[in-house]
């Protein structure tokens, strides 16, 4: 199995892609930017690093797996354990792993890591399609142009100054046309003012009447309800995975009573199992804190899907 095709569609999606015991793939937004060597803009892209300290699976890469691959999740993992075992028996021989559309993984004389990312790949979906557009500067002209006059150019330079003195005359008459309009547009537009400062005045002396008279209006109360739109919900934690729903419903019980109110079945995944989700959320940096909450307080089997 080729684990590069794997990752490579998840950094699309994801600021983070991590392969269990070997490292994360991260990304970060690069702005366009210009360069002077070859003469090009080149189009917002992100930018890919390696950080081999964060190892902890969060069921990303697995769930992906499983779902290309048409398999259970412990078989999309132990396919990933042979992988990742034979990346490090390879770099541990001296060998570099060369990874399509990622980077060069190898390891120096002090036995570190060192990752190289490629540069033929843009991850970045709002960039999608865009390439590189040339823009080679361009060269003022040094030398001045003269240019001769001859006895027919002489002519054309004399009627065309008699035309600019009636164009001078036609355009001092628009001026003073477009003068008087102005005037009366100000006119009208300070008639508007005074107007609404006049209605204003009214309702202020309205409102200090209602507000601060020893018998004030009684007023109607309007009762109105407000519905603000849910965010779609990208990022489910999800706590198991059952055949029965009776049984996942069970789950759930225990899961509320551990303080996960939360807790509901949200679907049936591609193999016909009730999925028992502890939350879920719109954005991945949320969903990634409450994963390790939810590890932590005795849900260690708790993974993160994507939909």
């Amino acid at each position: 199995m080729r684990l590069e095709q794997h990752i490579a569609p998840l950094l699309y999606r994801h600021h983070c892609v991590v392969v269990p015991e070997f490292g994360a793939f991260l990304t970060r937004k690069i702005a366009a930017y210009y360069n002077p060597q070859t003469q090009s803009f080149y189009p917002p892209s992100k930018g890919l690093s390696f950080n081999g300290q964060l190892q902890t699976s969060d069921g990303v890469l697995v769930s992906y797996i499983a779902s290309v691959q048409g398999c259970s999740y412990d078989q999309a993992q132990d396919q990933l354990t042979r992988v990742v075992n034979q990346w490090k028996a390879d770099l541990a021989n001296g060998l570099s792993l060369d990874l399509e559309h990622i980077g060069l993984i190898s390891k120096n004389e002090e036995g570190h890591i060192v990752f190289k990312p490629y540069h033929d790949h843009n991850y970045l979906n709002s960039s999608f399609g865009l390439a590189p557009v040339s823009a080679a500067l361009i060269e003022k002209a040094t030398q001045p142009i003269v240019r001769q006059l001859t006895p027919e150019s002489q002519a054309d330079f004399k009627i065309g100054k008699s035309l600019m003195k009636y164009a001078a005359v036609g355009l001092i008459a628009i001026s003073t046309a477009l003068g008087g309009l102005q005037l009366r547009s100000s006119y009208e537009n300070n008639s508007v003012l005074a107007a609404k400062s006049a209605q204003e005045t009214i309702e202020k002396t309205i409102q200090e009447a209602s507000f601060f008279s020893d018998n004030p209006v009684d007023l109607p109360v309007l009762e109105v309800e407000v519905s603000i739109p849910k965010a779609e919900m990208h990022y489910f934690i999800i706590a198991g995975s059952f055949i029965k729903e009776e049984n996942a419903l069970a789950h759930i019980e225990k899961l509320k009573k551990k303080g996960f109110d939360t807790s509901e079945i949200i679907g049936q995944n591609p193999f016909g199992l009730y999925q028992v989700g502890l939350n879920a959320f719109a954005e991945e940096l949320q969903a990634r804190a409450f994963l390790a909450t939810a590890r932590a307080n005795g849900n260690e089997s708790a993974w993160l899907l994507v939909k």
